[in-house]
C-alpha cells in the first residue's frame, strides 16, 4: 500500500484591500463560494460523495473477508468504505486477489435500488497513485444471502451507479470482487482497494 507523506498545501495570506476594491473582490470571492458549493468535484477531479447524499441509506455494520489496518494516517478497515471520504478506502489483506468481500448491515430491511461506488483509491494529493493498487473490476452483489446480480465496473475513481435490475428488499448486501484491474506500477504488496460503496433507495 502507499505510505508517502502528503504535504499540505501552502495557503494564499490574505491582503488588505479598501473602498470599492475590496466591495468587488468580496463579491468574487462570494460568487466563487457559491459555485464551489454547487460544484460536486473533489480534490483531484473525482465527484466528492460526500455532496451527493441524497437517497444513501444508513448502514449500521460493515464487516470484509480481510483488510490491510494500514497505519493511524492512512487506515484502510472496512469502515473506510463507509466514512463518506474519497480520499480513503478500505484494502483486502496485502497480495490476496482471490475471494474478498465486504458486506454491509443496514438499519433494518430497507428498499435498495441503487448502489454507488467509488473504485481504488487516490490519497489527497497524490492522483498517479490510483493504480499501484488493485482495483475490483467484476463484482456479485448478494442481497439477503440470496438475490444476486453481477455489474462491471470501469478502471476510473469516480463513482458509478448500479441499478438492481429491480428494486430489492434487504437488510443486508454483499460486494463480492471477482475479478480485478492489476496494479501497474509502484506498491511491493499491492491490495484491492475500494474508496466507497453506498446503497441507496430511488
Amino acid at each position: 500500500m502507499f505510505s508517502g507523506n502528503v504535504h499540505s498545501k501552502r495557503q494564499l495570506r490574505p491582503e488588505y484591500v479598501g473602498g470599492k476594491t475590496m466591495k468587488l473582490r468580496l463579491l468574487i470571492l462570494c460568487s466563487l463560494a457559491l459555485f464551489r458549493g454547487s460544484s460536486s468535484l473533489g480534490q483531484d477531479g473525482a465527484v466528492a460523495t460526500s455532496d451527493i447524499t441524497e437517497g444513501v441509506l444508513k448502514i449500521d455494520a460493515v464487516r470484509a473477508s480481510t483488510f490491510d489496518p494500514g497505519s493511524a494516517k492512512y487506515p484502510h478497515t472496512p469502515n473506510q468504505a463507509i466514512d463518506g471520504d474519497i480520499h480513503s478506502c478500505w484494502s483486502a489483506e496485502s497480495n490476496v486477489t482471490s475471494n474478498q468481500w465486504i458486506e454491509f448491515t443496514l438499519s433494518g430491511s430497507n428498499t435498495i435500488s441503487k448502489i454507488r461506488v467509488t473504485n481504488g483509491w487516490i490519497p489527497r494529493g497524490y492522483p498517479a497513485w490510483f493504480k499501484a493498487n488493485h482495483r475490483a473490476k467484476t463484482i456479485l452483489i448478494t442481497f439477503d444471502g440470496t438475490t444476486t446480480q453481477k455489474a462491471i465496473l470501469k478502471d476510473t475513481n469516480g463513482p458509478q451507479v448500479i441499478r438492481t435490475e429491480e428494486p430489492v428488499v434487504a437488510h443486508s448486501v454483499r460486494v463480492e470482487i471477482l475479478d480485478i484491474y492489476p496494479y501497474e506500477f509502484g506498491a511491493d504488496k499491492p491490495s484491492i482497494t475500494v474508496s466507497e460503496i453506498e446503497l441507496m433507495k430511488e
